[in-house]
């Protein structure tokens, strides 16, 4: 994430473009630019590499945790297996004993909009009326925006300013257009105007560009993460607040300006971030109550927690085990992650063939 946001920087600077920025909802009408969220970034990276290689004295566990798994859990996606054989023929295996495995990995809860999505959900802004302006009306048209990319590159940098007026002059402030000096200001918000990688990806959690799930716990305030960790579908999100961090900052930058540079590449790779997420970390407006997914039991690339496995044999043709003994494995996952067995088998046989003698026990 870090050496393609560098990346994108690098070219900006290199073709003399203007800065990117993003406001972010918690900044109360200000912004950062693309080189200061890059910079929190790798600062906040620094920090807790020194922080935990003891170079550091200072009391830093919770903000840790943005890059840590807490309470004693495993890596995410860490899976654990006795004995592993991949591909072979003729294993024998005898006079074995497994014991005493514990397993304790975390999952990322990853979130899906295809709902939301399907029934077209209405938007709506969070902000109040105020004494001094009313707040924009909900219904302000937006501008006609490309829904492919535009033929040429005037049009790309036109689009641009059309949409800033529109994202940052007619929705949030309630301010008409922006003087000429703000019209530099370019932004992306591909995800409002069909300028998704030119495919339906709403049946897909929302991830970085490298496949990296997008971890909503971490960017709310800790009161409300049990709103993420519990819900069955009957919770009101749209209480949930966007605090941010750098890595979430990161990661919604890069995605909004990854074709900014207009050089056939696109730098977020193969993120992809909802307007519905974008509409409440950027603009500030209510997040979608009732039509949200959290999908569980995955680990931070989205791959399913395969859990505890005493042997596992892929492909393995005529293995023979005689006296093997696998017991006590333990599962301790949050038990609202795994299906009623905990994942927790004792011996797994894939697309081979197992023979068995003598006195086995699992």
């Amino acid at each position: 994430l870090l050496l393609a946001i560098t990346q994108l920087l690098q070219g900006i600077m290199d073709n003399g473009l203007d800065i990117p920025f993003v406001s972010y909802s918690y900044l109360n009408k200000s912004h950062l630019t693309l080189i200061e969220i890059r910079d929190n970034l790798a600062e906040s990276m620094d920090i807790i590499y020194r922080y935990y290689t003891g170079d550091l004295d200072l009391d830093l566990e919770e903000k840790a945790k943005l890059y840590s798994n807490s309470d004693n859990y495993l890596p995410d996606g860490a899976t654990l297996y006795g004995i592993i054989l991949k591909y072979g023929d003729d294993i024998y295996m005898e006079n074995i004993t497994i014991n005493n495995m514990k397993l304790k990995t975390n999952q990322v809860i990853g979130i899906n909009f295809e709902e939301c999505h399907d029934i077209n959900y209405e938007l709506k802004l969070k902000i109040t009326e105020s004494p001094t302006r009313p707040a924009p009306s909900p219904t302000t048209p937006a501008p006609t925006v490309f829904r492919d990319q535009p033929d040429n590159i005037n049009d790309f940098r036109q689009w641009y300013v059309e949409y800033y007026y529109y994202l940052y002059g007619y929705w949030l402030w309630g301010y008409g257009p922006p003087d000429d000096s703000d019209t530099g200001r370019r932004r992306l918000i591909r995800s409002d105007t069909g300028f998704e990688h030119n495919k339906n990806e709403y049946n897909s959690v929302l991830h970085g560009p490298f496949g990296d799930v997008i971890d909503i716990t971490k960017m709310i305030p800790s009161q409300q993460i049990k709103l993420i960790t519990e819900y069955d579908g009957n919770q009101d999100l749209s209480q949930l607040e966007y605090i941010g961090n750098p890595l979430s900052d990161a990661q919604i930058a890069l995605y909004l300006y990854g074709a900014y540079l207009w050089d056939g590449r696109d730098y977020a790779h193969t993120s992809f971030i909802s307007k519905y997420l974008i509409a409440w970390a950027v603009r500030g407006m209510r997040f979608p109550p009732k039509c949200s997914e959290m999908v569980r039991n995955k680990d931070n690339m989205h791959q399913t927690n395969k859990g505890i496995v005493g042997i596992r044999m892929d492909g393995i043709e005529g293995a023979q085990i005689n006296n093997i003994s696998i017991k006590k494995l333990y599962n301790k996952a949050p038990g609202d992650v795994y299906d009623e067995d905990k994942n927790i088998r004792g011996i797994s046989v894939i697309d081979g063939e197992l023979f068995i003698s003598g006195t086995n026990t699992i």
